[in-house]
């Protein structure tokens, strides 16, 4: 009864950790492509949508 009582913080600190050092870097990397890229949407869609 003592290995679920120890993987258990263990499994939450790895996901925790997962989201701050995997995930947060990916979305600050595309945050700001995605700003560059949404003003070139509306500069181009009256372009293709006349």
């Amino acid at each position: 009864m003592l290995f679920p009582q120890v993987s258990l913080p263990f499994y939450t600190q790895f996901i925790s950790w997962f989201i701050n050092y995997c995930l947060l870097p990916i979305a600050y990397c595309l945050l700001p492509i995605a700003y560059c890229l949404l003003p070139l949407a509306y500069c181009l869609l009256p372009l293709a949508f006349p």
